[in-house]
């Protein structure tokens, strides 16, 4: 079944109103919606449904404006074949749908979903399009430690740091409601049956990406989203605005680095190996931030710091150079300790 075999009189009549020479001979008027559903009925095309509740019963809920709030999910569905075995195993797709819009920020394939895969995709879509105000994501692992094995109730996970650096509030689902992050689920219920359910596995991670991000392209620019505009067709392009670049000059944005970038270094030939000579320190401080655990009890360069199990889940920055190490929470300096 293709796409278009699914459409309803809605979408049917979107299609011909942007592009009438398309689908109608010059000077035929594109009727209403009504006017399809009786066509459809009369060649048996129609399926109707029993609404359980009337339209004005459902309130719809979005953000004003684009860039304010990105929904984020994993979705699976796609497989990749071993060409010389022809095994087939499942792969994952990192989505990403901009509230106001229906763009879709991010639609990253990954061989697993892991906290490091699913940041690389976040990243990516952040050096695209620019920080958006919040984030919406549910309470998996590779997003939170809310429910994770440290139990903190405000655990930080490389997710959270990336959005707490760059001033992206991040907001959890209820567990066991995906209704509230609707968007992208709503979007995930288009790319399995437009795109999932036929596509033949891929020989690749590399194939796979191409394929989604056609698709992707075809969602964003070139497909009429009906929640938009029920009467005119309009794109999620049409109505997408990404940060500008004064925006994007004004807060720069923060990634780390060392974390999501892959380095595979080549094998070295043993016989060419010749001995490193060891870098001197140069001796200025370094920053980092650790979570207290739920002991209370943290432990750095030998050092002992008690914070009490009060604080446990609270992000806590370091300062250390060569003789003393200060600790802060917030804005205000906790203690130092001496290293000599």
């Amino acid at each position: 079944m293709t796409s278009g075999e699914r459409w309803g009189s809605r979408r049917i009549r979107l299609e011909l109103l942007r592009r009438p020479g398309r689908w109608l001979p010059d000077g035929v008027v594109v009727p209403s919606e009504r006017g399809i559903d009786r066509i459809l009925k009369r060649y048996g095309l129609l399926r109707e449904r029993p609404r359980k509740k009337p339209r004005s019963a459902y309130v719809r809920f979005e953000r004003p404006e684009p860039m304010q709030l990105w929904g984020i999910d994993i979705v699976d569905g796609l497989q990749l074949v071993d060409t010389a075995t022809g095994e087939l195993r499942g792969v994952k797709v990192v989505t990403g749908i901009d509230d106001d819009s229906r763009f879709c920020v991010m639609a990253k394939v990954v061989d697993r979903a892991t906290g490091r895969a699913v940041c690389v995709a976040f990243a990516e879509a952040l050096v695209r399009f620019g920080a958006p105000q919040e984030v919406i994501t549910d309470n998996g692992k590779q997003f939170t430690d809310r429910f994770g094995r440290h139990g903190l109730r405000n655990g930080e996970v490389l997710f959270d740091q990336i959005c707490r650096k760059n001033g992206i509030t991040h907001r959890l689902t209820a567990p066991a409601s995906p209704n509230q992050n609707g968007k992208v689920e709503r979007f995930h219920g288009t790319l399995g049956p437009d795109f999932m359910t036929d596509a033949e596995p891929f020989a690749s991670l590399d194939a796979a990406q191409a394929a989604v991000d056609a698709w992707v392209e075809h969602y964003n620019t070139d497909r009429p989203h009906q929640a938009l505009d029920p009467k005119t067709p309009v794109t999620p392009h049409e109505r997408f605005t990404p940060a500008s670049d004064a925006e994007r000059e004004l807060l720069k944005l923060w990634l780390p680095p060392t974390t999501l970038v892959e380095t595979t270094p080549p094998a070295a030939d043993p016989a060419k190996t010749t001995p490193t000579p060891p870098v001197p320190w140069a001796g200025r401080a370094i920053e980092f931030d650790r979570v207290v655990p739920p002991s209370g009890n943290m432990a750095v360069a030998g050092k002992q710091f008690w914070l009490g199990p009060a604080r446990a889940g609270t992000v806590v920055r370091f300062w250390a150079d060569y003789d003393v190490i200060h600790l802060s929470i917030g804005s205000a300096r906790s203690r130092a300790s001496g290293l000599t």
